[in-house]
């Protein structure tokens, strides 16, 4: 019997699986916890988790641990380097970590490793490990009487089970996808070697059978979105500030006409034609569209998709204001708030609607499919990785058909064929569903580098 303990920070998981030696069968449990991930407040409520979680399995107590870190907890770098003798070469590499880190990385692991070799420059990568994570880690674990035996990561995990259980694989160049139910993780193999992670926010979730999901809404930016809404209206303000040197004698700007002035009851304030713009603009957002108007719309691609400000009627009450429809815009005790608005296409750029439920599957299926494409396509331009030959898949079976439709599509662009992990339907639900646990048993067999 092995166990495999990994932390999911996406959902705030701890995941500890135990396997026997066929890895015939298999049991998963999900420990959440509530704290920031390796915070010392973590490691004190973990412990608690854990105690708690082995006392209720007291058989699972004194076994080796294979610990699987999560992929943001581990550094990536590169280095070009001039072609010199080994001993030579390996002082420019520490000189040049220590110009990079100025010392930091003495307490760090740092597995370095050539990666292409050129005639004049070779480029190397190295792999980082925090040691007094791993020793934290170690210590929250043998309190436990759990002894962990080998420390690596999701993404080096994942792709060691593609070597063991698809033995073709070694040796290649290939991107691995691995869908969740809420996100997808990709690794890239190149040459037989773990060469790069990414995790995308969408998973088997997405794959709805009777609407088509637009990715801009299942994407959480809201703080970003607000910042470059905050940051354009504080550009705006400026805009309008007249410095005192561009005012004529009569206190009117240089190239202003009389009729660039609007009379209020504070005294004359210069609008100009840019400003009866932005006026004209602001007040025909802040009213609601006619069925007209909102139609003469669906043609054109708004210039902005993101959300603008508008202000409701102050006779609103917050909870018909609540009930309004999705993508307005309301404000509640003189604070502006901001939601989503769906974006709008050209014609040209849409797609018609399915018609069966496998085809909003595959239009969903779409989102995904550009992402790891996208990933695929850096491989290629990556200058010390090799081109992906083609695009291992690890999803539900009955999902494969998705597969073949995206290969149908593609057909003709160069782009590589995507492939069902098909390997590993014979594992069991439990173990297909964690090719980044039971891929750590693997860890001294492949991929030495993206060790502890």
């Amino acid at each position: 019997m092995k166990l495999f303990i990994g932390f999911d920070i996406h959902n705030s998981n701890i995941k500890i699986m135990n396997a026997d030696k066929a890895h015939t069968a298999a049991g998963v449990e999900h420990l959440h916890f509530s704290e920031r991930i390796f915070t010392p407040e973590f490691f004190s409520e973990a412990a608690g988790l854990l105690g708690e979680y082995f006392t209720r399995k007291p058989t699972l107590r004194n076994l080796q641990a294979y610990v699987i870190l999560p992929n943001e907890a581990v550094g990536f770098e590169t280095f070009n380097l001039p072609n010199m003798n080994r001993s030579r070469m390996a002082q420019a590499l520490d000189a040049e970590l220590n110009n990079l880190y100025e010392g930091r990385q003495k307490s760090r692991k740092i597995n370095k490793f050539l990666l292409k070799k050129g005639k004049q420059y070779s480029t190397f990568g190295a792999v980082y490990f925090d040691k007094d994570l791993i020793a934290d880690i170690y210590k929250l674990l043998t309190r436990v009487k759990v002894f962990p035996c080998a420390t690596t990561y999701s993404g080096n995990a994942l792709i060691n089970s593609a070597y063991a259980y698809m033995p073709r694989t070694r040796g290649k160049s290939f991107v691995f996808a691995d869908i969740h139910l809420d996100y997808t993780e990709i690794a890239l193999s190149s040459k037989g070697r773990t060469l790069g992670t990414a995790v995308i926010p969408h998973g088997t979730e997405l794959l709805k059978t009777d609407k088509v999901e637009q990715e801009y809404f299942r994407t959480d930016h809201e703080i970003g979105e607000i910042a470059v809404i905050n940051a354009r209206e504080t550009a705006r303000a400026k805009s309008l500030t007249l410095a005192e040197d561009d005012l004529s004698e009569d206190g009117i700007p240089e190239g202003a006409t009389i009729e660039d002035y609007a009379v209020t009851e504070a005294g004359e304030e210069y609008t100009g034609t840019r400003a009866r713009a932005e006026t004209a603009a602001a007040q025909s957002q802040s009213q609601p569209l006619s069925a007209e108007e909102d139609a003469g719309q669906d043609d054109a691609a708004p210039e902005n998709p993101a959300q603008e400000p508008a202000e409701s009627d102050p006779a609103v009450e917050p909870a018909e204001q609540a009930a309004d429809s999705e993508g307005a815009e309301i404000r509640l005790n003189k604070a502006k708030v901001y939601r989503k608005m769906p974006r709008r296409y050209p014609k040209f750029m849409q797609r018609p609607l399915p018609e069966t439920p496998e085809g909003f599957q595959y239009e969903n299926f779409r989102i995904i499919m550009k992402w790891i494409l996208l990933y695929a396509r850096q491989a290629r331009l990556t200058e010390y990785a090799s081109a992906p030959e083609y695009i291992l898949v690890n999803m539900p079976k009955e999902l494969y058909f998705l597969l073949d439709m995206a290969n149908e599509e593609q057909k003709g662009a160069a782009t590589p064929k995507f492939l069902p992990f098909a390997a590993a339907d014979k594992l069991g639900a439990e173990l297909k569903g964690n090719l980044s646990l039971i891929g750590g048993l693997h860890c001294g067999k492949f991929n030495k580098d993206g060790n502890f």
